[in-house]
């Protein structure tokens, strides 16, 4: 059986679901293939594999010596490591009968490696193998074409012993993954914690209304069989979500504790440490290095490391009551403040931990600015035409990629460090188009990457998404939807309405009925002091915020905290122009003011470390520099209707 690609992007959202937002992720990696044969699993798992030779069907052999340059590495959640010389890859495996095994995509390092390197014949045998045997302790893996590669042992140390197995490996976090696996795996066991179909067709309905809403489907400019692939894939993650969420609760209700806000959803931490420290002390699992033992514990004892609910709040008390996957659609409009990404709208299953991120991240827009590889012989790459590359991160969790003259669409998800400006990333599944761009183009290198990007870093207003194993670094800057263009925001923003009712003390429905006309409002996004963060500016409309000479335009800063009130300008008209020039880091701003006996004038304020003051009036006729921020035709009739609040 061949593994797809989208197969591939499954199992390595898995395997990243289980190192990056938790240990306990172990507890449902559910990655068909390997995990389901217990015959490749004991032969090929717990021992490091040195390529002792390459023997083709005319039986030439290439041989690297005793160079312990090139490896193989079976992982018992479906992954493989190699080595090839000079470089690393990473990669996935199957094997659904005893002597069968495939392996899916490779993603490696492209270092140069010094002549007389078998690198590329070595790498280039894997998407050939289609079996293996044993013979005198060696391993044989058979191509397609009848190419041997034979491996001879590399014992891996005895790291720790769970539930009478022996996990042999030098990595500490595939330890700690491997023991959590097992021990949560009989823990579901012995309480009747399954998945049934029903829940995963109420995960899958609120996906697709999260899609529907933001108007994108996960089939589009897929071949049948590629969206009934997807579907398969959004089950099989739903099993694996719902499964956790069930796992949670069942600890949470035994162990209790405090619990803590994590990408996909909340963690009883308390229990699940309360729970390992039962299960150690009855010798269901010994840790055999002392190292590995003290990573292992760091994650459920190191207080730092996470944000916990605060203890008796409603938030706590609602964790584990109503399953994410039968709460109601939250429909268009929902922002990163109730909603972290990875995580599709309407499933609610709030990963708070992630919302100053969210915050960052979603519902913004990039341009490709370069990638940076790790090997001087790669060096740095700049895109021809960098418009050509863009990404952007809903606030749904889903992804959009432009890439050339193909589209890709998919998930994201993220997990910020303490830093609140770095942590992990990750890309779901991709559905990409296979369109054959013109040379030279990237699109198929930043379609093969992004399901190893597993980093992020924003710095001088740029994000930079790193590969694993040190593969690389792409680096994006922010596109401003409608600074050049002139174009308004496309979607309301009930967060944003919110903060308008709170700024507009005299907007209520007393008021509305009164002169007969409710507020509507537009507005646009901008990174003024290149920290990352967007400010965002509201121009209101309607009897109670206007006058002959303009309308209340607002400027608000965008945090976890939600909006906050940085400047109301009255009287302005657009555009609002943002000027190349700062002051005290921030850009300039330009509004036009007239009407009303005022003379027509472009009036520029500065940024005087607390709030914008009023600088200098510039005759209309001579036009600022700058970028236009919400310029171009607008009217009430084209606004968001703004809901006023009550009269009491």
């Amino acid at each position: 059986m061949k593994i797809s690609r989208l197969s591939l992007l499954l199992i390595t959202l898995l395997a990243f679901i289980v190192g990056s937002t938790g240990p306990a992720r172990a507890a449902d990696q559910e990655v068909k293939g390997a995990t389901s044969q217990p015959e490749a699993q004991q032969v090929l798992t717990g021992t490091r594999w040195q390529l002792v030779k390459i023997i083709s069907p005319d039986d030439k052999e290439d041989s690297p010596g005793e160079s312990p340059a090139y490896t193989l590495q079976f992982l018992a959640d479906g992954t493989m490591r190699v080595q090839a010389d000079c470089n690393l890859g990473n990669g996935s495996w199957t094997s659904t009968a005893p002597g069968q095994l495939e392996f899916g995509q490779i993603a490696a390092t492209q270092a140069l490696c010094p002549p007389g390197s078998l690198h590329d014949r070595y790498l280039a045998q894997f998407p050939r193998v289609r079996g293996y045997l044993f013979e005198d302790g060696h391993l044989f893996l058979a191509t397609a074409d009848d190419t041997k590669v034979e491996f001879k042992p590399m014992p891996l140390p005895l790291a720790a012993t769970v539930l009478g197995e022996e996990v042999r490996t030098d990595d500490a976090g595939e330890m700690q993954r491997m023991v959590l696996k097992r021990l949560f795996d009989r823990y579901a066991e012995e309480h009747g914690i399954a998945v049934t179909d029903g829940e995963i067709d109420a995960y899958v309905e609120s996906m697709g209304r999260g899609m529907r809403a933001r108007g994108l489907t996960a089939e589009d400019n897929l071949t049948p069989e590629e969206a009934a692939q997807a579907e398969r894939m959004r089950r099989d993650m739903g099993r694996s979500m719902i499964h956790q969420w069930k796992l949670n609760r069942a600890l949470y209700r035994q162990y209790g504790g405090r619990i803590i806000f994590q990408q996909l959803g909340p963690e009883p931490l308390d229990a699940f440490r309360r729970y390992l420290q039962e299960r150690q002390a009855s010798s269901d699992f010994t840790i055999h290095r002392r190292d590995f033992e003290d990573e292992f514990w760091r994650y459920f004892t190191d207080d730092a490391k996470h944000d916990f609910m605060e203890p008796g709040s409603k938030e706590e008390a609602e964790a584990f009551q109503t399953p994410f996957w039968e709460r109601a659609a939250v429909g268009a409009g929902t922002t990163a403040r109730s909603l972290s990404p990875a995580e599709p709208a309407g499933s609610q299953m709030v990963g708070a931990a992630s919302a100053e991120t969210a915050r960052l991240l979603a519902g913004t827009r990039w341009r490709l600015v370069r990638f940076q590889s790790m090997d001087d012989a790669t060096g740095e790459i700049e895109p021809s035409d960098p418009s050509a590359y863009s990404m952007t991160l809903n606030a749904d969790g889903s992804a959009e990629m432009q890439l050339n003259c193909n589209r890709a669409t998919g998930t994201w998800s993220v997990q910020r460090a303490s830093d609140g400006i770095s942590g992990s990333f990750t890309f779901g599944p991709l559905a990409t188009t296979k369109a054959l761009c013109p040379p030279p183009s990237m699109d198929e290198r930043i379609a093969r990457d992004a399901q190893w990007i597993r980093g992020f870093l924003l710095r001088d207003g740029q994000l930079h998404l790193s590969l694993m194993a040190d593969g690389g670094i792409y680096s994006w800057e922010p596109v401003h939807e409608g600074i050049n263009a002139g174009a308004f925001a496309a979607v309301p923003d009930p967060a944003l309405e919110d903060a308008l009712r709170s700024v507009e003390p005299d907007y209520t429905r007393e008021a509305v009925d009164i002169t007969g006309r409710e507020g509507r409002y537009v507005y646009g996004r901008v990174d003024l002091n290149a920290d990352g963060r967007e400010e965002v500016l509201v121009l209101v409309m309607g009897s109670i915020f206007c006058g002959t000479g303009g309308c209340n335009l607002h400027l608000f800063s965008d945090s976890v905290e939600g909006y906050s009130l940085i400047n109301t300008f009255p009287r302005s008209r657009l555009p609002v122009i943002v000027s190349l020039e700062k002051t005290a880091g921030w850009h300039d701003l330009i509004r036009l003011e007239s009407g009303g006996g005022i003379a027509p004038s472009y009036v520029r304020h500065a940024f005087d470390g607390d709030k914008y003051v009023e600088q200098e009036r510039l005759p209309a006729e001579q036009a600022p520099e700058g970028t236009r921020l919400l310029d171009g035709d607008y009217s009430y009739a084209n606004g968001f209707s703004l809901e006023p609040r009550s009269s009491e």
